[in-house]
């Protein structure tokens, strides 16, 4: 059997992309796993804790399909803004998603 072997990644250069949302998943108790294609088809993996998506900026997306169920975000198309931080304790950089927006 042939397989297509995805891009995955977890980090991303400081800019804004698009993306549709292709996997949304509860990994442990209120904790999310998100797949986001972008354009070149690579998949952005981003792990969340289920508050952060009831806050700003995620929370404008629930706000404009008028739900608060995470499965309706699936297949849809978000912009959003990529600004990565380092961290002091063990010197990773970590994408942190800023202003999302539907498109």
């Amino acid at each position: 059997m042939k397989i297509n072997v995805c891009e995955e990644v977890t980090n991303l250069e400081n800019g804004t992309y698009t993306a549709e949302i292709d996997t949304i998943n509860e990994y442990e108790n209120k904790k999310l796993l998100m797949k986001l294609i972008l354009e070149d088809k690579t998949i952005f993996v981003k792990f969340f804790e289920s508050e952060k998506l009831a806050q700003y900026s995620w929370n404008n997306i629930f706000k404009a399909l008028n739900t608060d169920d995470t499965d309706d975000l699936i297949g849809k198309i978000i912009e959003f803004e990529i600004v990565n931080k380092k961290s002091e304790k063990n010197g990773y950089e970590f994408s942190n998603i800023k202003k999302v927006k539907l498109v």
